[in-house]
Formats: C-alpha cells, structure tokens, sequence
C-alpha cells in the first residue's frame, strides 16, 4: 500500500455500486484512445443563465468509460454546409466518455465555465456546453444526457485542431501536482490539450530532469522490485503483527461503521471481496501478491473446499503464512515464492484476486495478459488498488519532497480510478465499483494508533532493524508515512483519493 478516468465517490462514508454492464466498459481497441471521426462543432445559443451570470462550476464526475452517443454528419453534409457558407468549425481530435451521473457538470480536476445549451433533435435532452476557465486554454466539452438512458451522461470535449499543440516543455508539473491543482497555465493547458493517448497517461515530468514519459503499455511489468520489498518488508514480520489488524492486512479495509474495530474492518473488506468475485466453495484460488496471507487464510478457513495458491515476493511472508497453516491445521493453501513480473506457470485457476499490487506495475497490458493465462474460459479475476479519481501519475524521486517514494514506494504507481478500463486486450470489465477514501484514512490511523500505544514493543525492532543511531528517525518516517496516508485519503471527503475494485472475465 501507500501514499483515479473519474467515478464519482459518494458523499456519505459508504462505497457506491455502479452499472454492472459489461458493455459500458467495453471500448474497441482501435477506438478507446482516439476517435478519428470529426466532432462538427456549432456555436450554441447562449441560455440565460451562461451569458448573464457566466458561472465557473467545480466539476464533480466523470467516468471514461464509453463512446459518445452524439451523432456526427457526415462528409457530403460538411460540403454542402462549406458550400452555402454555413460552414463549422470541424474538431478533429475529441474523446468521449459515459457515466452514470445526476448531474451534469463532470469533474476531471478542473473548472469549466458553461457558455450556452441547445435542444438536440429528436432529443428531449438538451445539450450544455462548456468550456476551461483557465486564460488560454481552448478545451470546450459537451454534456447531453443519453438518449435511451436518460440516468447516463455523454461527454465529448475536444481542443480545435489549427491550435498550436503543446510541446513536452510546457507540461512542467507532475501527475501528483496536477492531482492536487498546484500547476499554472501552460500546464493545464498542456494536459487537456495534448493527444488522448498522452494525456490518458496523465504522467507530466519537468523536461530537464526527466525525459518525456512512456507510455505504460511500452515499459516492463515492474521497475525496481527489489527496492519496495526492501522498504516495506525489511522490517521483521514482529513489526506488523504490532501496528496491523489481527489478519495482517496490510491494505484498505472497510468500515461498515465507524465504530468497528481496525479486526471488524479486515474481515468486512476480506468479505466484499468474496461477494464481488462470486466466489464458491471449491473453487481453485490464485491470491497475486498475497502478502501475510490474509486473503488466503481467510478463504482457506471460510471456504474448506477452495484449494488456495498464493504468490508473494518475500520469503519471511511465506513462512509467516506456513505457520498459521500448521497452528490452524489447514492443508488446502500453498505459497509461492516469486518475482510476478517474470514468473510463469501452467495450471489454471476459477478465481482470480490481486489486492493492491497493480500498484507495484507498470504494464498493466502484459500483466493482464500474463494473468489471463492463468483463467479458465469462466474465471473471474478480482482487483483491488488504491487510485486517484482523475489522473495516474509514477511515484518518482525528483525533489526532497518524494521521500514516500524514496523511502516507501520506489517504483509505485497512482492509478487512476479508470485506468484499468484502457487495457482489456485480454480480459474484459464485468464490474467496477468505487471505495471511498475515509475507509483507507481510518485504516491507516488505526495502524498509527497501535504504532503509538506499542511504542515500547516497536523501539527495539527498530534497532536492531535499522541500528540504534537511526532507529528514532525511522521511528518518525512509518509514523509520518501513515499520517500522510490517512491525510491523503480523507481530503475532499474522500473523494479525491480512494480504492477501486474491478471484476474482469477472459476473453
């Protein structure tokens, strides 16, 4: 774990369901990223509202997730409107999405100023258009409700093609930056006018320090995977017995209500994940990235029928893992030890999970692919990962102010609440759903609290982890790592920062 393209989050504490059509999700390959078709657009008739007022609206939703249900004409009607002199301006470049939504002003991390609304023929729906408030920049949208569900919304925005584009020099902020709105001008112009293929990575870097980003789909699986298992799991299992949650759970979980305890929290996120992945009795389990093992435990035990595989990266896991099977006499799990990014095996397996290690991943095409390998025709694959609910961004050490990444995450990813959704070459959406942030804020504060009260336990593993000089420094960096943690979380009501879960079938 550590410290999104946009669902929006429910403004209560609880997680939100959402359409569970495989068909919203699924894009054409050679569609998702670009369309090629024009975007014919008019200047609307200003409402009262748009040219009197001029609102800006902070946009609250977005989801990426679909084509547009906009009709387009087509070439001979461009010519005859050219020839009469009705002619319009033609954008070439657009993307569009669909979301369920009650509202109609759509969030992607910035403000839009709406400036007129139209009726759409044989629509009863109108049309509302809406452009950047930032000075400059020339990205306008669209928003229309769907005309055979009225309870979706599509959205096509679009910057004019004779518009100077953007060079690598002007986007000089990074994803995180732009995730918490610390950047100027150029720069958001920069983001949400440059090619969909780019600005779906949402990875900015500063040109003098970094070259231009790679596309996620052209790096390795993982980067750096010796460095966060050395972050993370230098420290001996003792340590995390202390500070986690009586089944080791070192990930989100889920609080029901607020006064369940961190072990209530663990058992509610361990089972949700056995709802959405349907998971039965006797099914054959791959737990990817397992951890401590307690997703596999808790199924071993629940589920005496499941034969449960387990892969982790760390040897002190493993073994942790084999002693609870031996103290609870189970003999239906079997851990693995390996790197994911270069193991291979041949068995197949009826339900798939990874809980929070897409994080770790770069190339989530290969990955996908390399797991889809491993399903059967009807398995299901269940994913959990923190995310942003707008932009994916690469945990990097530029500045003193990366010490997370430096100290933590090296090689991490923030993944957008979307992100997934561009990369079913091998497997497909079933279902999506969203977390809310407050749920990881509390975990996080719980692991603080006992981290606090077991001080005096924690201190001498921290000496002989780390030796006596920097044992209080690093004392203060986990401290401070699950403080930012919670922090993050939580900000905007914790609809900024949140977990996604995605159930996906093989193609």
């Amino acid at each position: 774990m550590a410290a999104g393209n946009n669902y929006r989050v429910p403004l209560d504490f609880h997680e939100k369901e959402f359409a569970d059509h495989s068909s919203a999700f699924e894009l054409p390959a050679d569609q998702f990223l670009m369309f090629d078709d024009y975007w014919v657009e008019e200047d609307p008739p200003s409402d009262a509202s748009g040219s009197v007022q001029n609102p800006v609206y902070q946009a609250n939703e977005v989801v990426e997730s679909g084509g547009s249900g906009s009709s387009h004409p087509d070439g001979s009607s461009r010519t005859r409107e050219r020839e009469s002199g009705n002619e319009r301006r033609e954008v070439r470049e657009r993307v569009a999405f669909r979301t369920i939504s009650e509202i109609e002003v759509l969030d992607d991390g910035f403000k839009w100023r709406k400036y007129g609304k139209k009726m759409v023929k044989n629509s009863p729906n109108p049309r509302n258009y809406y452009r950047c408030s930032v000075d400059g920049c020339p990205v306008k949208k669209r928003v229309e409700r769907d005309n055979e569900d009225p309870s979706a919304l599509v959205l096509a925005a679009a910057a004019h093609c004779t518009l100077r584009r953007h060079s690598e020099a002007d986007a000089i902020y990074t994803g995180a930056q732009f995730a918490t709105r610390r950047c100027d001008t150029e720069a958001h112009t920069a983001a949400v006018g440059r090619p969909a293929s780019l600005r779906l990575q949402a990875v900015f870097r500063t040109p003098a320090v970094r070259p231009p980003p790679i596309p996620l789909r052209e790096m390795p699986i993982a980067i750096k995977t010796d460095e966060p298992k050395a972050q993370h799991y230098e420290l001996p299992t003792s340590f995390f017995k202390l500070v986690l949650g009586k089944n080791l759970k070192y990930s989100c979980c889920y609080f029901s209500d607020k006064s369940n305890t961190l072990e209530d929290a663990e058992v509610a996120m361990l089972e949700l994940y056995c709802e959405r992945s349907q998971l039965k009795d006797g099914h054959s389990v791959l737990d990817v990235g397992c951890g401590w093992g307690s997703l596999s435990l808790y199924i071993a035990q629940k589920y005496s029928n499941c034969k449960v595989t387990g892969i982790c990266n760390s040897t002190t896991q493993k073994a942790y893992i084999d002693q609870q099977c031996r103290d609870l006499q189970l003999q239906n799990v079997e851990i693995i030890v390996s790197d994911i990014s270069t193991f291979e095996m041949e068995a197949s397996y009826d339900r798939l999970f990874s809980i929070e290690m897409f994080e770790h991943m770069k190339n989530y095409k290969d990955l996908l692919k390399k797991i889809s390998k491993w399903m059967k025709q009807d398995s299901l694959l269940f994913v959990h990962h923190f995310c942003h609910k707008a932009f994916a961004y690469h945990f990097e050490d530029i500045n003193d102010d990366d010490w997370i990444t430096r100290f933590f995450f090296t090689g991490g990813t923030m993944p957008s609440a979307n992100l997934l959704l561009y990369f079913q070459d091998d497997v497909s959406v079933v279902n999506q759903w969203l977390v809310n942030g407050k749920h990881y804020a509390q975990t996080s504060e719980e692991w603080l609290k006992r981290m606090d009260q077991k001080s005096a336990s924690i201190k001498p593993i921290m000496e002989s982890t780390y030796g006596k000089d920097s044992a209080v420094k690093w004392t203060v960096y986990w401290r401070t790592f699950f403080i930012a943690v919670a922090e993050l979380f939580n900000y905007n009501d914790g609809e900024e920062w949140m977990v996604a879960h995605f159930l996906f079938k093989k193609k």
